[in-house]
């Protein structure tokens, strides 16, 4: 749920598009140097390209009942996309190129928000699990915690760049009011960055563990001097 808050609100998923045809936003020139007439800019990009996609979902997708091949969905979607383009650049006084760069523009911050929410999770998960595995283990027992460690480490990691993955592209779907992610999937930095997430989330399990197991050592110690002063 806490993942889902900060874009509950950024879209849901619409109707079909049975016409390839942008919305009645009042024309007004933008200036690209000013941030909020820039994200202006993005938004539209944004919303083009999913109504190029939704389009071509509608008119030539494999459910629409007028499927001819990838090719004639594809040069139906681009054509879509570049007569949107098109219209938002003359409705903010600009060159098509500059609407066209527009596209695939990511929000940092929603990134670093998903980002965040899955290494709080991870964080738990693994401070819990390294935890309850540690304290089956004596303090002479270094190598088989260690191999212990090293085996959850890899597992809890891999299956969180799996859950991961899905709880990105759910935003995204949410973000985007579309289950149909298409091409769009792979700009999703989830997608593109699963190698160092995987390294990183086991160097994390194993610093989690490392401390754990020194908290445990300490305390054992204590209570054997404890014991022996008594």
């Amino acid at each position: 749920m806490a993942l889902l808050l900060p874009v509950g609100a950024a879209g849901c998923i619409s109707a079909p598009a049975r016409t390839c045809e942008w919305t009645a936003e009042t024309p007004v020139a933008l200036d690209l140097s000013d941030s909020a007439q820039l994200r202006h800019l993005e938004g539209d990009a944004r919303a083009a390209e999913e109504r190029a996609i939704r389009y071509a979902d509608t008119t030539r997708g494999h459910r629409s009942g007028h499927y001819q091949g990838v090719a004639e969905y594809h040069d139906t979607r681009e054509a879509c996309r570049a007569a949107l383009t098109r219209e938002i650049a003359s409705r903010h006084q600009l060159q098509p190129v500059q609407v066209a760069d527009a596209v695939g523009r990511r929000d940092r911050r929603l990134d670093a928000i998903v980002l965040i929410v899955f290494a709080v999770l991870f964080v738990a998960a693994a401070s819990r699990l390294s935890g309850g595995l540690l304290s089956r283990f004596a303090p002479d027992q270094r190598w088989p915690a260690a191999i212990g460690i090293a085996a959850s480490a890899v597992f809890l990691s891999a299956a969180a760049v799996m859950i991961g993955d899905l709880g990105a592209a759910t935003v995204e779907m949410i973000q985007l009011g579309d289950m149909h992610l298409s091409y769009r999937a792979a700009r999703i930095p989830w997608n593109r960055q699963w190698p160092e997430l995987f390294v990183g989330g086991v160097l994390l399990f194993v610093a989690i563990a490392i401390v754990r197991w020194r908290r445990l050592f300490a305390a054992g110690g204590e209570q054997s001097d404890g014991c022996t002063r008594m």
